[in-house]
């Protein structure tokens, strides 16, 4: 009988230091999850920084009043925008240069259109 209590004594410590072994991995696994995860959270509160600052850029930018559009001289504008797949007023610009007739358009339109530092506008 003192036979099995010593062999129960050494398997219940070595299911013990096993266990211990297993707990001691898995709270190293977590710590370097821990780690990695306060890194990306850093990084994403920096990034977001950044947008917060462009946000408040463009929000003045909306906001700072420009100059009445002049009046047309022509019956067409021709438009192009600074880069390629713009939208303004409704209406898609690009690099290249388009014609468009000032009779089609709303007064809604051609100010937003003329009033667009984004786009380059040539009465015709």
């Amino acid at each position: 009988m003192a036979k099995d209590n010593k062999q129960n004594s050494a398997q219940t410590t070595d299911v013990a230091q096993v266990n211990t072994e297993q707990l001691q991995k898995r709270i190293a696994e977590q710590t370097q999850t821990i780690s990695q995860l306060t890194a990306r959270n850093e990084e994403l509160a920096a990034e977001l920084d950044k947008l917060k600052r462009a946000n408040a850029a463009l929000q003045a930018e909306i906001s700072t009043p420009k100059a009445a559009a002049p009046a047309p001289r022509g019956t067409h504008i021709r438009v192009a925008a600074l880069s390629n797949g713009y939208f303004r007023g409704g209406v898609q610009f690009s690099q290249v240069p388009q014609e468009l007739e000032i009779a089609k358009l709303s007064k809604e339109q051609l100010a937003a259109i003329r009033g667009d530092e984004r786009l380059v506008v040539v009465d015709l």
